[in-house]
């Protein structure tokens, strides 16, 4: 039998896996420059605003790292039912799968460092948000940003819950 189209396949996909885990790299280290540009600009500033602003800006980056996690965990199932059964001496996704069985409590901490660090750095800000502000912080843009920013943060921890609960 002729492999070599589905050898290419599961090459292509598997470079595509490694493109998107480095994607989810720069991701976070946007999430962290952001925080370390933002967090000294507020308070230098003494603007709640500034502060504000990183949960929402959070958001997206953690909902945009969720998105190539789920693409990358459907890119490995494809991989491991589909392709691996075919090719003779493919299973890597198939021991990875009975790997992180065996493992599952170890593979928990890297989504909690994840989670626990976008979580903690949302509170931070709303936190410091909150006790800097004063009567020239005082008005309906900050009202705003108050609520869209206290939103922000409830909706990641309630999409890092239902990302947290997807099956690979």
């Amino acid at each position: 039998m002729n492999y070599e189209p589905y050898l290419a396949e599961y090459n292509m996909l598997r470079q595509d896996i490694q493109q998107r885990i480095s994607f989810r790299f720069r991701l976070f280290s946007l999430l962290l420059v952001s925080l370390a540009a933002l967090l000294p600009l507020g308070i230098e500033q003494v603007n709640s605003n500034i502060l504000f602003a990183y949960p929402i800006l959070s958001l997206f980056l953690i909902l945009s790292w969720m998105h190539q996690s789920t693409i990358m965990i459907k890119i490995a199932r494809y991989l491991r039912d589909e392709l691996e059964p075919k090719v003779d001496g493919l299973n890597w996704e198939a021991f990875i799968l009975r790997d992180s069985k065996r493992l599952s409590s170890f593979s928990l901490f890297g989504f909690f460092a994840t989670a626990g660090f976008v979580l903690f750095s949302q509170g931070l800000m709303l936190t410091l948000g909150f006790l800097i502000q004063d009567e020239s912080t005082d008005g309906a843009w900050n009202i705003v940003m108050q609520v869209v920013s206290i939103a922000a943060s409830a909706l990641t921890f309630l999409f890092l819950i239902v990302y947290r609960q997807m099956k690979r």
